[in-house]
């Protein structure tokens, strides 16, 4: 960096000593613009030495975690096998609303939830509840993804206190 800066330096001077239509001012000319890389490498330098953020966000729930339901929702599955392409031990999913997708997960492996579905409403805790929430209110109408593949359809019934 300090040798474009230096070069750049040296373009500067040429231009303002040489005569105006001459080889020596276009060279000058050129080596000047040399500070515009030198610059971009150094803005390139501090963005690198910024520290990066403290802690990156969540992308699932820790193992171990104890269950916390935070909506009861009731489950339709979508027609054919849902369980052919779905691991029959996951618990956690993605609940998409309008173009919005939210993880969630059951207390049961995604197997047992989505056989017991018609019987009854299943409790569902979220991974970031202060996103979800305003968007799963009781009513709300949500596609149950596991994975990239839609397995059942829902609706909201209760959110928990």
């Amino acid at each position: 960096m300090a040798v474009l800066l230096a070069l750049a330096m040296l373009g500067a001077a040429m231009r303002h000593w040489a005569d105006n239509p001459s080889l020596a001012r276009d060279v000058g000319t050129l080596l000047l613009v040399l500070w515009l890389p030198a610059v971009g490498n150094l803005v390139a330098f501090l963005i690198a030495r910024l520290p990066a953020r403290s802690r990156a966000a969540a992308t699932g729930f820790a193992d171990g975690q104890p269950f916390t339901p935070q909506l009861r929702a009731a489950f339709t599955a979508i027609d054919g096998d849902p369980h052919r392409s779905v691991d029959p031990q996951r618990t956690d999913w993605t609940l998409v609303v309008g173009g919005e997708g939210f993880t969630a997960r059951t207390a049961q492996p995604l197997s047992r939830t989505l056989t017991a579905a018609p019987a009854g409403a299943i409790d569902l805790e979220l991974l970031r509840p202060a996103l979800a929430m305003p968007r799963l209110v009781p009513g709300a109408a949500f596609v149950v993804l596991a994975g990239t593949t839609p397995v059942a359809r829902g609706q909201v019934l209760t959110t928990a206190p």
